[in-house]
């Protein structure tokens, strides 16, 4: 019979455990991702295995802190939520359909950031100082040049027809059915 105490350190043992496989594998993503182009996938998986291992640093300093139980469960929902993502975008379905995921989710990311950016400014009673208001401005465009992008590897690839138009018209990564390739 073992204490609970022998049990949590066990646990604690492999949670270590798997967080150094976890640093491996960023590691070796990092390699293959120094182009910095979101619109390669291999960069965009790397950047949300990035964001997805943060959470999980966090979470280690706040339980080992007695942090608040509201900060702890909304981590562990930002982690089952990565976890799901990058499911869908690395595991799930056939390649071509992963890779029509990845860039539906990439452009909503986009459009998102864009829409969050005009709204931010179209509400503020007057200009940021100016060098925000160019890297805002120079985001915007970039942001818009990449949808271009991104529209175009879709019509291009032949991954577009995969699904019903209005999945992509509606940006939903997260769709359940598609026709078969």
């Amino acid at each position: 019979m073992h204490t609970n105490e022998e049990i949590f350190k066990r646990r604690k043992k492999i949670f270590y455990g798997t967080m150094l496989e976890f640093d491996m594998l960023l590691s070796k993503l990092k390699v293959v991702t120094e182009n910095n182009d979101l619109k390669d996938k291999r960069v965009g998986i790397y950047n949300h295995c990035l964001k997805f291992y943060n959470c999980i640093e966090d979470l280690i300093v706040l339980s080992e802190n007695n942090g608040s139980i509201q900060s702890l469960i909304t981590l562990n929902r930002m982690i089952v939520d990565n976890s799901a993502i990058l499911y869908l975008l690395t595991s799930h379905s056939t390649k071509n359909e992963q890779l029509l995921r990845y860039y539906l989710y990439l452009f909503d990311a986009l459009k998102t950031r864009s829409q969050s950016l005009s709204d931010f400014f179209e509400k503020c009673s007057g200009l940021p100082p100016e060098p925000i208001y160019n890297n805002v401005i120079s985001a915007l465009e970039q942001d818009s040049k990449d949808m271009k992008q991104i529209i175009e590897m879709l019509t291009k690839g032949g991954i577009y027809d995969m699904v019903d138009p209005i999945i992509i018209e509606k940006l939903n990564w997260k769709f359940k059915l598609s026709k078969q390739e």
